[in-house]
């Protein structure tokens, strides 16, 4: 089995980066021509390898020389030979585009860029050491795209023969050549026989043999035919002076010469007609001929018409709005023109005679007469419908200040333009618009008035209120009172509108209603009647009451505490409501004015220590009748003085006020209401020594 070796071969096509639909000759395309032993020609090798003595690897291989030809036999042209695996050098005449590598199981060799002069067959020869070579063929066959050679030119040929259009094609492997009509794509098969006019236009002969785009050319045939009029203008009536194109068409190969001719005197005619007459009514022949067979002919004719013209039409017109009317016009034209009417408002159509006229209907109407011919004429004429005067708007009835002025507005309708007048109601006395300075007397109704000379006057009302500020016109004199008993004091007002009573208390501002009831010493002083209606500025009278009562303990009206503190810094000093510094804080500083018995607790404070409280507490007293006991006089004896102690935060004062000016009102401490009393008293006592001490 020495030097008997079996190749197996491979053809690969390698893209690189180009679409398939390229590959031609002369793209950038590599064929690898790749050279594979099989298994049993491996093992063959190992075994010669062998013999020779060499290892290489697992296996043993025996050195081999291998060489690529272009073509077969002694005058093939020698690509590359080597010796050893890897790239084998390729001759100089090569290089450019052939690249070969070996191994001792793998041969292949690369063409880069194929080209048509590659195509031929390509041989691999190995020369094992001691043996024979053994030579393997590749076959290569170059694909080249179809490429249409020739082709038939343009052809022109007499309608009802028959024609073959020739085409042959260049390719590897041979295309295969088809016809299509261009303008749908049918196939058609050559020759074409009977050929009609829908024959001529474009055929394409498209040549493909599956390797890149098709080849296609076209060729045109172009069909002679005799000349024929396929359409021509019907017969035509038209205006005078106007002008007239007469239409045809004709088919024809080559494309007929088209004349026309006066039947009346065969004299030829040029279209378009231009301002055309009377005279030139009558049958024109259209003459159509390409020298191939007899000429084709048509005729048509005209007829000539004259535009409408209104002749008579009936002049303006007044009617009283209710009556009929009939407007006239008349025409002349060619055919007879037709007659209608418009209103020229709104360009709707109207009917003659008009009927139960309103004065809507006045206004332009116009006649047209129209036959179809040029323009329509038509003329106009006007009615003017008369109505009675009738008021359309007056302006509402008015509120207004007096002092102001005012314009009161009155439109009218009617035909003729109505008069407009004012007068007043109260007296039918006449005025002008604007009202200037209106005061409360011209307060009332006003009449607008509007009248033309037909039918009755038109008149519509409008009332005037006047507004002014309030004014108290009476009010009830001072008044004294027995305490317990009632009261109503009376108040009355101008003004517009009518002006809202009220009454308000001038020691507080506070409202109150009349009557009084149950008047109590409190009830005395003054009341304010106050009267507004929203006008200017309110207006108002004060009236006052005495209240008269039996003598009386006098109440607490009101007492000053003072918080007996010192300090330095001076301390900040808040009073509360109660026996305890606690609670909302009802004021600051040393003093405290009250107006009713309780208890009240200062706490002052300041940087250097806690704070020190006091409670002082107030209590209404009766003026004495009885001359005190010497118990009652004595006084209580002043505890000595001395720092309190943190502990010590809270402190009761003592103080008694003299009934003259306290009103009976005396402030203790918070000791038992027996001992309270017994304080204030003894305080009050102490007072009175006092005085007759220091007489």
């Amino acid at each position: 089995m020495a030097g008997s070796f079996q190749f197996v071969y491979q053809l690969l096509l390698k893209q690189r980066a180009i679409p398939a639909s390229a590959r031609r000759v002369g793209q950038v395309w590599n064929v690898n021509l790749n050279f594979i032993p099989s298994k049993r020609t491996v093992r063959q090798r190992g075994r010669t390898g062998r013999k020779e003595g060499k290892k290489v690897g697992k296996r043993t291989t025996a050195f081999i020389m291998e060489k690529f030809f272009k073509g077969t036999g002694p005058d093939a042209d020698v690509i590359g030979k080597t010796f050893v695996a890897g790239d084998i050098p390729v001759e100089q005449n090569f290089q450019a585009r052939y690249k070969a590598f070996a191994t001792s199981t793998y041969a292949e060799m690369t063409i880069v860029g194929v080209q048509r002069s590659d195509q031929g067959t390509f041989q691999l020869a190995v020369a094992p050491t001691g043996s024979g070579s053994l030579s393997h063929y590749v076959k290569l066959v170059v694909h080249i795209p179809a490429n249409i050679s020739d082709i038939s030119g343009n052809q022109t040929v007499p309608e009802g023969t028959g024609l073959q259009l020739n085409c042959s094609a260049t390719g590897e492997p041979g295309p295969n050549i088809t016809w299509t009509r261009l303008s749908d794509n049918s196939s058609v098969t050559m020759p074409m026989m009977n050929i009609s006019r829908q024959d001529a236009g474009g055929y394409r002969c498209t040549a493909y043999n599956g390797i890149g785009s098709p080849s296609s050319k076209d060729v045109y045939i172009d069909v002679q035919f005799p000349a024929n009029i396929s359409d021509i203008s019907g017969n035509q009536t038209v205006p005078e002076g106007t002008g007239l194109q007469l239409s045809r068409s004709a088919t024809g190969e080559p494309g007929p010469n088209i004349t026309w001719t006066r039947l009346s005197d065969n004299s030829s005619v040029t279209m378009p007609m231009m301002n055309i007459s009377r005279q030139d009514a009558g049958g024109y022949r259209c003459t159509a001929y390409n020298g191939i067979g007899s000429p084709s002919s048509k005729d048509v004719y005209i007829d000539v018409q004259f535009p409408a013209n209104i002749s008579d039409i009936s002049g303006n017109q007044t009617v009283p709005e209710g009556t009929g009317l009939q407007l006239s016009c008349s025409a002349t034209g060619e055919p007879g023109p037709n007659i209608t009417w418009t209103r020229l408002s709104d360009n709707s159509s109207v009917t003659m005679p008009m009927m139960n006229i309103s004065r809507q209907d006045a206004g332009g109407y116009r006649c047209t007469a129209y036959n179809g011919i040029g323009s329509p004429s038509s003329k106009d004429v006007y009615i003017d419908v008369q109505f009675p005067a009738n008021i359309s708007d007056i302006s509402g009835n008015q509120t207004v200040l007096e002092g102001t002025g005012l314009q009161l507005n009155c439109s009218a309708t009617g035909e003729p333009g109505p008069n407009i007048t004012w007068t007043r109601l109260s007296d039918n006395s006449s005025f002008t618009m604007p009202m200037m300075n209106i005061s409360r007397q011209d307060a009332g109704g006003y009449r607008c008035t509007a009248y033309n000379g037909i039918g009755s006057p038109s008149s519509k009302d409008v009332y005037i209120d006047v507004q002014f500020p309030a004014n108290i016109s009476d009010i009830s004199g001072n008044q004294t009172v027995l305490e317990g008993t009632g009261l109503q004091l009376n108040c009355s007002a101008t003004g517009e509108p009518g002006p809202n009573i009220t009454w308000t208390r001038l020691s507080d501002n506070s409202s109150f209603t009349m009557p009084m009831m149950n008047i109590s010493r409190q009830d005395a002083g003054g009341y304010r009647c106050t009267a507004y209606n929203g006008i200017g500025s309110p207006s108002s009278k004060d009236v006052y009451i005495d209240v008269q009562y039996p003598p009386a303990p006098a109440a607490v009206e009101a007492h000053t505490l003072t918080c007996q503190v010192d300090g330095n810094p001076a301390p900040m000093i808040s009073w509360y409501d109660g026996s305890k510094a606690s609670g909302t804080v009802i004021a600051n500083g040393k003093q405290l004015k009250v107006t009713k018995s309780g208890c009240y607790t200062c706490s002052a404070r300041n940087s250097l220590g806690p704070s020190l409280n006091h409670t002082y507490c107030v209590t209404s007293m009766k003026p004495s009748t009885e001359t005190p006991t010497p118990t009652e006089l004595a006084m209580p004896v002043k505890p000595p003085t001395r720092t309190p102690t943190p502990a010590e935060t809270s402190n009761v004062g003592n103080l008694t006020v003299p009934p003259e000016s306290s009103n009976d009102t005396a402030v203790n401490s918070t000791a038992p209401q027996p001992l309270k009393q017994q304080v204030a008293l003894c305080g009050l006592l102490c007072a009175v020594v006092g005085l007759l001490v220091h007489v």
